[in-house]
């Protein structure tokens, strides 16, 4: 009777083993890759985003000379009375900013959603932003002159990037939980290789 009774449970460990194998389950690892998880890991995000407007795709942004008062000669897009535009300013600060537009087309309340900090100097409308051939974005402080770039984006690759562009988008976030109060949010992007790259810059902002 007790070698019947030990050789009815090798048989059932071994049926157990085969079942195991045959449903692909693994309890060691298993519990092993639930252990290992983190709130952060394992949280679904509530928010979704949609671009409302983008603008089109430059590798050259200049100088709007500083008398202009209409929006719309300004560099962005623009999404009902609301534009995100990208100002390069002639003291060579460079801002990302969300403008109400008047109905005759002036500026009324903006926001800075992102600057580069490099404001104060002298005054010189010939300034350039531009996207380089290797994926970089830098600002020069007289056109090309590779001599007076005095900031870079950090984004070169040390090869060549195809077609390297800046975008700015318009997008509306929304929270499962709390529909009906959207926010806002305005990017600048550095584009390559038929890509997007690096978020230069962005900010929330109402409309």
């Amino acid at each position: 009777m007790k070698k019947l009774f030990l050789a009815s449970s090798a048989l059932f460990m071994a049926v157990s083993c085969q079942n195991e194998t045959a449903t692909g389950i693994d309890q060691t690892s298993e519990m092993s890759a639930v252990s290992s998880k983190t709130p952060e890991t394992a949280r679904i995000s509530l928010e979704k985003s949609i671009v409302l407007a983008e603008s089109p795709k430059i590798s050259r942004l200049g100088v709007v000379y500083p008398t202009v008062g209409n929006q719309d000669s300004y560099y962005g897009v623009r999404y009902g009375n609301t534009r995100v535009i990208l100002d390069l300013q002639a003291d060579g600060n460079l801002i990302l900013k969300a403008v109400h537009i008047n109905p005759d087309g002036s500026a009324g309340l903006w926001k800075d959603l992102w600057t580069s900090n490099t404001g104060g100097r002298q005054f010189n409308i010939g300034r350039a932003l531009v996207a380089e051939a290797d994926g970089n974005l830098i600002l020069y402080g007289n056109g090309y002159n590779n001599t007076e770039n005095y900031w870079n984006a950090q984004a070169g690759t040390g090869g060549v990037v195809q077609n390297p562009v800046i975008k700015v988008q318009f997008i509306k976030v929304t929270n499962a939980l709390n529909t009906g109060s959207p926010k806002y949010v305005g990017k600048l992007i550095l584009e390559g290789n038929g890509e997007d790259r690096k978020v230069i810059g962005s900010g929330e902002f109402q409309i």
